[in-house]
Parts: structure tokens; C-alpha cells; sequence
């Protein structure tokens, strides 16, 4: 069974799909289903992976035990992980 939906979608977005769709040769509403699947994939398998939430919750118990590789590894990936929303920002944003 097929349910019609409506969003609101930026340009930036809207194009993405665009050209997904020209390059997968599918329709744009199978672009979204997969984009939509993996996404959900992911969610699922991201089990150990913690909200803001939850980390405030954690570190009121007290401090994680943590290696000094395995803070090391993770400032990297956070490092990593905001240099990669500011470039994305900075392609949004108009240039001034």
C-alpha cells in the first residue's frame, strides 16, 4: 500500500534528490525510501552511540571510564564530525 505524504524541503535538499535520482536512474520517491532505510539501518545499529541526553546522564553518576586511546580516538572523531558540519553550514549559507 502507498501513503502520500507532503514535506517542506530546502533547495539544497531538493536538488540532492535530483540528482540521486538522474544518477540511480530511479524516481525521487525511491531516492527518499532508500535515504529513508538506510537511515533507519544505521539508527538501529547505532546502539552504543549516546544523545546529549544521555551523556549529561552518564557523567552525573560520575566520571566514564575512558582510555587515553579511546578519548584520543573519539576527540578525533568529533573533531572530524564538526569540521564536517561546518563545511556543510558554510555551503548553506549565502555568502556575504
Amino acid at each position: 500500500m502507498t501513503h502520500r505524504s507532503t514535506y517542506a524541503l530546502d533547495r539544497d535538499t531538493v536538488e540532492a534528490i535530483r540528482r540521486l535520482s538522474a544518477r540511480w536512474k530511479v524516481s525521487k520517491a525511491e531516492v527518499v525510501r532508500r535515504a529513508i532505510r538506510s537511515l533507519a539501518e544505521q539508527a538501529d545499529n547505532a546502539g552504543d552511540e549516546l544523545t546529549p541526553a544521555d551523556v549529561v546522564a552518564r557523567y552525573r553518576g560520575g566520571a566514564v571510564p575512558r582510555s587515553l586511546q579511546d578519548a584520543q580516538r573519539e576527540a578525533a572523531r568529533l573533531q572530524s564530525q564538526r569540521a564536517a558540519e561546518e563545511q556543510a553550514r558554510a555551503r548553506r549559507l549565502p555568502s556575504r
